[in-house]
């Protein structure tokens, strides 16, 4: 269901709750700040 690749992350969670906690500051800044990481589903975008 996640279209995207970020090594260490739980893909297992379609809906995007339990990757809450697994996703670190560092993952979340590299989202945030490379524009080559653009595939983030709206799941997830809402985290931020």
């Amino acid at each position: 269901m996640l279209d995207f690749n970020i090594p260490g992350l739980a893909t297992e969670a379609p809906t995007g709750e339990p990757l809450r906690v697994k996703i670190p500051g560092m993952v979340r800044d590299l989202i945030e700040t490379d524009p080559t990481v653009i595939l983030v589903p709206a799941g997830l975008r809402r985290l931020f």
